[in-house]
């Protein structure tokens, strides 16, 4: 008898924990961040060549045209964009107007800032043929 009631006590204390648990996992808990959370911004990618650059303005901005004619003006931090040529990272003074680039950038308050601009290299032309007849092992 004693052995029943003892067998019954712990499947009640069992039964008890698990649906404490089960009630525990279906109440929402009170997270410690705040409920506000904000958006990371979308990070877009641009390529083309600089056809303006305007590094002294109190807003410096380099102008991007697209291979399909089109024009987009982008912000530069001097402090917050990076400039890439290959691996290396170089000045933002020096870029030239004409080089081709891929920017990537987000919209803050409604304009394009760049993150990051990354020379591109102009696609290498095929090597040309070599000129006189070609040698043959023997």
């Amino acid at each position: 008898m004693k052995r029943a009631v003892y067998l019954s006590l712990v499947l009640g204390v069992m039964i008890g924990l698990a649906a404490s648990a089960v009630r525990a996992a279906e109440t929402p808990s009170a997270s410690p961040v705040s409920s506000t959370t904000t958006a990371t911004p979308q990070v877009s990618t641009t390529d083309g060549s600089i056809a303006t650059l305007d590094l002294q303005a109190p807003s410096p901005s380099l102008k991007v045209t697209m291979a399909d004619g089109k024009s987009m003006t982008v912000a530069v931090d001097p402090k917050a964009t990076s400039v890439w040529q290959g691996a290396a990272m170089i000045k933002l003074e020096q870029l030239k107007v004409g080089q081709s680039v891929k920017v990537r950038h987000t919209t803050k308050d409604g304009k394009e800032v760049a993150k990051s601009i990354q020379l591109v290299e102009a696609p290498k032309s095929a090597a040309a043929p070599a000129t006189g007849a070609p040698s043959q092992a023997h």
